[in-house]
């Protein structure tokens, strides 16, 4: 009994660091239902920010969240005349130099994205939003990066007021 205890505690710590070692895209990529995002972020040139290793938090829209964009939007946004407002959207969904899991997103009430505008986090009828997005997943750790994958792209506002206020 004691030798089997001890082997599910050694899967269980191999799996945790395995999947830290993972960058976020790898996460996403292998997740199978967040393509639309990667091909997105390497498109705008932003993948080798997020395969860097630095501490971030990334808020990714799952592939039927793109699918809720306005016809010919995504293809649209493609074209290398709209890059910047490519990338513009895509730093939306990062916060760059820290890890917010839900508990400390939720504390913490807002955070500044890589694009400089805030998201904002709440509860609203026991779901947890960033902004008026959905978390369908949270808290998935990787390699300095913390992932919650969202039901709606995020928009950004222009604002850009204090960050990691209470």
């Amino acid at each position: 009994m004691l030798r089997t205890a001890f082997f599910c505690i050694s899967i269980f710590l191999s799996t945790e660091v395995q999947g830290q070692d993972e960058d976020p895209l790898t996460w996403a990529a292998r997740n199978g239902s967040c393509n639309t995002f990667v091909n997105l972020v390497v498109a705008a040139g932003l993948d080798s920010e997020l395969r860097a290793g630095d501490s971030c938090t990334v808020f990714i829209p799952n592939d039927a969240a793109f699918k809720k964009l306005p016809n010919g939007k995504l293809k649209e946004l493609l074209r290398p005349k709209n890059k910047e407002e490519l990338k513009s959207i895509l730093s939306y969904h990062i916060a760059g130099g820290l890890r917010l899991p839900v508990r400390k997103a939720l504390y913490f009430q807002n955070a500044r994205s890589l694009n400089g505008d805030n998201l904002t986090f709440a509860v609203n009828q026991g779901r947890i939003l960033v902004d008026d997005s959905v978390l369908l997943d949270n808290d998935i750790e990787c390699k300095n990066t913390t992932i919650h994958v969202i039901d709606q792209v995020l928009k950004p506002s222009g604002k850009t007021e204090p960050t990691l206020t209470r």
